[in-house]
């Protein structure tokens, strides 16, 4: 156990994706709990670095779905990588529950505000890409 918790401390203080951590989990534990209140800072911190990439009638999600908060909205509500200004509309109305307000770039610089391997980054869009794209909003 003393060799998790070291691997999740070294994840929070180096500033890497805490995109499948469970707060739920990590606050059961006594060991734990003292990292939940970094993953809170960490996942805010994630969402109010995060810049979407908007062209014409279109926008990239991409950047929204490599941030724990985002990923966890984007599936809640069945987004695929891509949506609409409606879409758009209601991806922003969830996270000004978060008291969080999406920015917006014009190039697609794929700046993340947290660290990420290649082959999560990866894995995590390979996940969104392959859902029924019936579920995903456009």
């Amino acid at each position: 156990m003393h060799m998790i918790f070291s691997h999740f401390r070294e994840q929070i203080n180096g500033h890497r994706t805490t995109v499948g951590m469970s707060i739920e989990k990590l606050s059961t534990r006594r060991d734990f709990a003292s990292l939940v209140e970094k993953v809170l800072k960490l996942r805010q911190r994630e969402l109010r670095n995060v810049r979407v990439v908007s062209n014409g009638n279109e926008v990239d999600l991409t950047p929204l779905w490599l941030t724990a908060y985002g990923y966890e909205i984007l599936t809640a509500m069945q987004f695929g990588l891509k949506t609409d200004a409606i879409g758009l509309q209601q991806v922003e109305g969830e996270l000004r529950k978060l008291d969080v307000d999406l920015c917006y770039d014009e190039e697609n610089r794929n700046q993340l505000s947290t660290v990420f391997s290649d082959d999560l980054k990866n894995y995590i869009l390979w996940i969104v890409q392959s859902r029924d794209p019936s579920a995903s909003k456009k």
